[in-house]
């Protein structure tokens, strides 16, 4: 029981590490490379993009309550992944880097732990 309300404890104060991503609606910056021309001066703007419409009350309070619980939720998940990924990448390299298919497994093992062990760490709204 104790062990349960560490975790609790330690999900909530990680919720509360959440920072807040870009806007999906906001233009990438552009990279300046080496040689490219500038823009032309007297180019036109680009046409302005309307802001996505704010998240209700109710989506705002769902994130800050839902995401303790997704966190509870993520945390075995992630441990159980790495417990089964871990055996199965050893096996894999035992095959060598010349054989497409281990560097296939390999490469799909590493796919599922990002999905499963890297962000998002918190619900969004």
């Amino acid at each position: 029981m104790r062990n349960c309300i560490w975790i609790g404890f330690a999900a909530a104060a990680l919720a509360g590490c959440v920072a807040v991503p870009d806007s999906p609606g906001a233009p990438p910056p552009v990279p300046l490379i080496a040689g490219a021309p500038p823009p032309a001066i007297g180019a036109p703007p680009p046409p302005p993009v309307a802001p996505p419409p704010a998240p209700s009350t109710g989506s705002r309070f769902l994130a800050v309550v839902g995401t303790p619980f997704y966190l509870l939720f993520k945390i075995p998940v992630c441990v159980v992944t790495v417990v089964v990924a871990g055996p199965i990448a050893g096996i894999s390299a035992l095959a060598g880097p010349s054989n497409p298919q281990a560097v296939q497994v390999r490469r799909d093992l590493g796919e599922g732990l990002a999905q499963n062990c890297g962000p998002p760490y918190a619900l969004s709204p």
